[in-house]
């Protein structure tokens, strides 16, 4: 079962959203992988702290759910896990989000590339 969204963060909180780039063809071979545990991203992000530099400084924490939706081959729309860590020195959030979503869209990737490719052939 999937938590319920998070309250609204306080403002001047910062998140910092990097690339989480991976193999998956899909979004959906991504959720199934974080959810069965199979994805090791500490050993993506390294042992130095993306925020402050410091080594073995973060660690995970809760992640966070937005929705994905893919359009081809038909009409998808998820929520999907996005891995979320924490600075222990700066107090500051990070996140790694799958290439395969657009930050601040719903849309995946592959579903905006294949309605930009089907309005080019009209």
């Amino acid at each position: 079962m999937e938590p319920e969204d998070p309250p609204p963060r306080e403002q001047g909180s910062q998140t910092i959203q990097l690339p989480y780039f991976n193999k998956f063809e899909t979004i959906w071979e991504y959720e199934k992988s974080f959810l069965s545990g199979q994805i090791d991203f500490v050993s993506f992000i390294g042992v130095r702290c993306p925020i402050c530099g410091s080594v073995d400084c973060y660690r995970a924490m809760i992640p966070y759910w937005r929705y994905g939706i893919e359009l081809f081959p038909g009409f998808k729309k998820k929520r999907i896990p996005i891995a979320r860590f924490i600075c222990r020195q700066r107090r500051k959030t990070f996140s790694l989000l799958p290439i395969q979503l657009i930050p601040y869209f719903q849309y995946t990737v592959g579903a905006v590339m294949e309605t930009l490719l089907l309005g080019m052939g009209c």
